[in-house]
């Protein structure tokens, strides 16, 4: 014993404590350090991951609930399906350790069935070994990175003028992006409809994937991914017109081993085009036949509801501009059932073989469609469900490739039409566009779509009520909406009262209808014995990308308010709520008392606005009409949000305004 350490068994007093010390290097001290670290302990033991050792740490994280002695599938099941449990498999068959930074993970914090506590761990995973070299088990270490990742965020949005400027040119070539590619997907009473899209990570240029999904003439639909070699505009440029070519074949009803051969022609004599590699489904909405054709591409995959996978045959192995195979395969997309198209950029990684990267993949999806391991605020849509989750997982340790995913679900109901009645009363107008709002909303339309078709539908039952029951005071107006197989909203509007041509000014009335034409893609008016009948129709579509929920603040029922502010001399009105045929007067009146009779000039702000009607815009038209009683000295300046109904509205009746950020 060397001079200065304690014989064995001699206790230490700590000075400040007077209570016994550990002798250093001793298996009490190192246990003290192990229960004592800031970091998470947890050793496990076996092929099925038993807890056998975790730390005060990892003890107050899962709280009172039973961990040790038990398999962690069973003390964590919260765990399943978000890739944890599949790593630690990975490491105690391969011996080889694990790392990942900034893993989101969910847990059942209060033990009530349900995941409620989000937080981020950077962590190590290393093989636990006996003597012999042999595998025991499984350590697993980590840091709660949950404050460093959002004081990072914080830091990103902060920014600064380099930042912001070298963000603005990556925005030009995110609009090229977009420009290039579909915006949206086509709304089906059948099939349902996913995409997402991603750049690389290597490169902030535009990429060579490609997707796109349409309906053909003979009711079927087609969908494609394909992918360019390369990036870069030149990448993005050829894949553009491949697109473009194979688009243009299937819509001239060309068979799809014939379009799939002349595509094949020309990437050979396109500078960038060979190599290229696609996938093209044509799928039966009301039989579920899927015929398809792979070039050079992933195989797709089939998703059941019970998660069960299964990876279709490829066609052929040649690439475009190589003498692709054209041969199709025949399938069938069952009740249900997800189909699953993918670039090869999602699947493959460094360090990562192409076949794990594609189990991980089927794993990945099967959690998604069963609804383990999401986010809190994991989307209703399957479809959505699936991209959000796959691609997020899938893409967290970086991706040096463009990653593209486009998923099909056979709906187990075709969506069923939309119908309503209601009093032919002007205070009704707000119940018929919040219905009708909650119904596309469920089907996640486009705000375009959303906002044309309420328009619509308003304006034409806002004519019902003024027009139709001039000789009597009750009557109904009824609105029904049918999704048609192509993909077209079908709209009957529908009262039982006889229409007359109302005695006005010229050029005073008479914009509802016209707003209406405008906002539909076809539209007419019959008289029958019943009443009179408006019927309109508009194709529907999906926005790209959408992820939980809608992706956009909701619109609520919000009732009509106009609150005058500002000094003297420089008045402000901000209006909120429908302006319709019942609110559009009292606008009208609050303005000119506002703008004293019309001597002050007055802002209008219309960017709380849920609806802007005919009648809204004819009034202020009106105001408008300098040097007439009844009117503005100088025209009132409007101020609309960008992508708001007021600003869509303006746009269409050549109203000038200006943007909220702008005034």
């Amino acid at each position: 014993m060397s001079e200065g350490q304690p014989a064995p068994g001699t206790e230490i007093v700590r000075p400040d404590a007077g209570s016994p010390a550990r002798v250093p290097g001793d298996v009490g001290t190192v246990i003290d350090a192990f229960d004592e670290s800031p970091a998470i302990h947890v050793a496990m033991e076996g092929p099925e991951h038993v807890i056998v050792a975790m730390n005060a740490v990892s003890r107050r994280l899962l709280g009172d609930r039973p961990a040790l002695g038990r398999p962690c599938r069973e003390a964590i099941p919260e765990l399943a399906g978000q890739q944890l449990l599949e790593q630690m498999d990975e490491v105690y068959r391969s011996g080889l350790p694990v790392t990942a930074r900034d893993w989101r993970l969910v847990l059942d914090a209060d033990q009530g069935g349900a995941p409620d506590l989000e937080w981020f761990v950077t962590f190590v995973l290393s093989p636990w070994r006996r003597p012999d070299g042999s595998i025991r088990g499984v350590i697993a270490q980590a840091m709660d990175t949950t404050e460093d990742k959002q004081e990072r965020r914080q830091a990103t949005q902060r920014g600064s003028e380099f930042r912001r400027r070298y963000r603005a040119a990556l925005d030009v070539i995110d609009e090229l992006q977009r420009a290039l590619l579909p915006s949206s997907l086509p709304i089906l009473p059948q099939l349902e409809l996913a995409a997402r899209y991603l750049l690389a990570d290597v490169e902030h240029a535009a990429g060579g994937d490609w997707f796109d999904g349409f309906m053909l003439a003979d009711h079927r639909l087609a969908v494609i991914v394909g992918d360019v070699v390369g990036h870069g505009v030149a990448a993005a440029g050829v894949m553009s017109q491949l697109r473009s070519v194979l688009a243009y074949l299937l819509d001239a009803e060309v068979e799809l081993a014939h379009a799939v051969a002349q595509l094949d022609r020309y990437a050979s004599r396109t500078p960038g085009g060979f190599a290229a590699t696609v996938c093209v489904m044509l799928i039966d909405p009301e039989a579920g036949e899927l015929t398809y054709v792979t070039c050079g591409h992933p195989a797709p995959l089939i998703v059941d509801p019970s998660g069960t996978t299964r990876f279709l045959p490829l066609t052929g192995h040649r690439p475009l501009g190589a003498g692709a195979s054209a041969t199709p395969l025949t399938t069938s997309l069952g009740i249900g059932e997800v189909l699953v198209l993918y670039s090869d950029g999602l699947v493959e990684r460094p360090g990562r073989t192409w076949e794990s990267g594609l189990a991980m993949l089927a794993t990945v999806v099967g959690d998604a469609v069963l609804g383990r391991g999401l986010p809190l605020d994991r989307p209703d849509s399957v479809p959505e469900r699936v991209c959000a989750h796959a691609v997020d997982l899938m893409t967290r340790p970086g991706h040096l490739d463009d990653v593209t995913m486009l998923a099909v679900q056979r709906r187990a109901r075709p969506i069923a039409p939309w119908y309503a009645q209601y009093p032919a009363r002007a205070d009704q107008l707000e119940a018929i566009r919040s219905d009708l709002r909650a119904w596309l909303r469920a089907l996640l339309v486009t705000d375009e779509d959303e906002t044309a078709l309420t328009l619509a539908v308003s304006e034409a039952a806002a004519n019902s009520i003024e027009h139709g029951f001039r000789s009597t005071a009750t009557g109904t107006v009824r609105v029904q909406v049918n999704l048609t197989t192509q993909g077209d909203a079908l709209i009957v509007v529908a009262d039982d009262g006889g229409w007359r041509t109302p005695v006005t000014k010229a050029g005073t009335r008479g914009r509802g209808l016209a707003m209406v034409a405008e906002a539909v893609d076809d539209f007419g008016i019959e008289a029958e014995a019943e009443g009179t009948v408006v019927r309109m129709r508009r194709r529907l579509h999906r926005p790209i990308g959408l992820l939980a929920g809608t992706g956009r603040a909701q619109v609520a029922s919000a009732q009509f308010a106009a609150e005058p502010s500002g000094p003297i001399g420089a008045r402000l009105i901000t209006v909120s709520g429908p302006v319709d045929l019942a609110s559009a007067p009292l606008l009208r009146q609050e303005v000119l008392r506002a703008g004293r009779g019309g001597e002050l000039p007055v802002t209008i702000d219309l960017t709380e606005v849920t609806h802007l009607s005919s009648a809204g815009v004819q009034m202020l038209h009106t105001l408008s009409a300098t040097g007439q009683p009844g009117t503005l000295r100088t025209p009132p300046v409007l101020v609309t949000a960008p992508g708001s109904p007021a600003a869509f509205v303006l746009d269409m009746a050549g109203l000038p305004h200006i943007d909220a950020d702008s005034a």
